[in-house]
């Protein structure tokens, strides 16, 4: 009888380890899935939802980060920054939801005239940001001009309303890193040739 109850225990011990088991499997899964939530919230929290670009805060990221990069390689780094032209006028007479298609339209155009390297943020609003390592002033304004010329040959198609056709033009500031710039100088450089452009009559690059 005592063998009997030696080999129900045993039994007991068994079905606790696999249950033990189970529960440390179960926890792994849930702390593999928090840590995928985690990444991913914190990815979200990068990126604007509306163009899937990096957003503000991502760009603050990308660029310091970047400036680093460019001082430790001794190498150039340009910025531009982009902003569309009266796209106020644009919310009031087609209303927020085709200015939200302008937007995403206008992200894509930035996106297909960038190399690997770069890095376009939307900045805030109706502005846009282009990170651009190991590019000099010269190359990053000529990507700018390309920019400005694709647009220009385009229209924006209202979607649902293709007879809605739309010429969308955006002014642009281009700078150099300097030596000893960080992040806030180099934005201020750039958004000064943005108002430039702007000043001049928009739809042209300031560098």
């Amino acid at each position: 009888a005592r063998e009997g109850v030696d080999v129900r225990h045993v039994h007991k011990m068994k079905a606790r380890t696999a249950n033990l088991q189970d529960s440390l499997e179960t926890s792994q899964r849930q702390i593999e899935k928090l840590k995928t939530n985690l990444a991913s919230a914190e990815a979200q929290g990068l990126s604007d939802p509306l163009t899937g670009l990096k957003n503000r805060r991502g760009f603050d990221v990308v660029l310091a980060s970047q400036i680093a990069a460019a001082r430790n390689g001794g190498q150039p780094l340009s910025l531009i920054i982009a902003d569309i032209d009266h796209f106020k006028a644009i919310n009031d007479r087609y209303g927020h939801p085709a200015g939200d298609e302008v937007l995403k339209w206008f992200a894509k155009i930035l996106s297909s005239n960038v190399k690997g390297r770069d890095t376009v943020a939307r900045h805030g609003g109706e502005e846009f940001a282009i990170v651009m390592p190991a590019t000099p002033l010269e190359n990053a304004a000529k990507v700018a001009s390309q920019i400005k010329a694709q647009l220009e040959a385009q229209f924006w198609q209202k979607p649902g309303a293709p007879n809605t056709m739309l010429r969308v033009t955006a002014s642009f500031g281009v700078a150099q890193l300097s030596e000893g710039e960080g992040t806030t100088a180099i934005v201020a450089r750039a958004d000064a040739r943005l108002y430039q452009a702007k000043q001049a009559g928009r739809n042209r690059v300031a560098a």
